[in-house]
């Protein structure tokens, strides 16, 4: 199974693993699931099925069961199913509700969602591969399009970040520009120059209805500051259609980014 070929038919891939999904066996008591990555379907005949991600099934599965227990307005018992998923699991999390027309049964051809799982190490490997034959470019000579993928950002020759993006343009576009939207640029301004968050009060802003006391913002100089440290990266960014979070987790494991903090909450 080769990296490009999986990239290229990441939709009939999906539309696999959402069968997978949708056929699955429900549950009702999360101590039955594992303790692992993957999908999970939350059924409720008085709502809409709930599609999402995780890193950890049981756990997630215990907060959404106890919450929709605890739904006043819910009679009906829920149920969820899930799908143990080692690659793909943000881009299956993201089909929610674009399949439902046209669903059709994929066991039966070369798109196995089992056997894309089982080969989920080897083609992260061939994804490190690709990115030897990216060009670093200088954050203001950036070149992103409007597509999924994950970027890695560089400052004399060591790894400050990395992430994925269903839009790669608009995510480095925001570093650039918006620092209560960037935890790269929060995290510069805390860890490399010093400065301390702010309330959108303490600088002169109107506080946002959600989380208006929440730190997340610099003075007009400090994003200045911001600003030029930036210009003074390079960032990589690489297209993926199929299999970024799991390819910015392993690179994340692998090269330790110095402003990345290690995240231990359940996604």
């Amino acid at each position: 199974m080769r990296w490009n070929e999986v990239q290229s038919d990441a939709q009939a891939w999906l539309e696999a693993g959402r069968q997978v999904l949708e056929v699955s066996p429900l549950y009702k008591d999360h101590k039955r699931l594992e303790k692992r990555t993957g999908n999970y379907r939350l059924t409720n005949p008085e709502k809409v099925a709930l599609i999402g991600e995780t890193n950890n099934l049981r756990k997630r599965a215990k907060r959404l069961l106890k919450a929709e227990i605890s739904d006043s307005n819910n009679m009906s018992t829920p149920l969820i199913q899930v799908s143990y998923t080692d690659f793909g699991r943000k881009e299956l999390e993201e089909t929610q509700g674009t399949f439902d027309k046209y669903l059709t049964d994929y066991q039966s051809t070369q798109f196995s969602w089992e056997e894309l799982q089982a080969e989920s190490l080897e083609l992260l490997s061939q994804g490190f591969q690709q990115l030897e034959y990216v060009r670093p470019r200088e954050w203001m000579a950036r070149q992103a399009e409007a597509t999924a993928g994950i970027y890695m950002v560089f400052k004399d020759n060591e790894l400050l970040y990395i992430n994925h993006s269903n839009n790669l343009l608009h995510s480095l576009n925001l570093h650039s520009n918006s620092t209560p939207a960037s935890g790269l640029r929060r995290a510069i301004a805390t860890y490399e120059l010093g400065m301390d968050l702010k309330t959108a009060q303490e600088v002169g802003q109107e506080a946002p209805n959600f989380q208006p006391y929440a730190r997340q913002h610099l003075s007009l100089t400090e994003n200045f500051a911001i600003n030029h440290y930036l210009q003074e990266c390079l960032v990589v960014n690489l297209p993926v259609t199929l299999g970024r979070i799991e390819l910015s987790e392993a690179l994340c494991h692998h090269f330790a980014p110095k402003l990345m903090i290690k995240q231990t909450d359940i996604t």
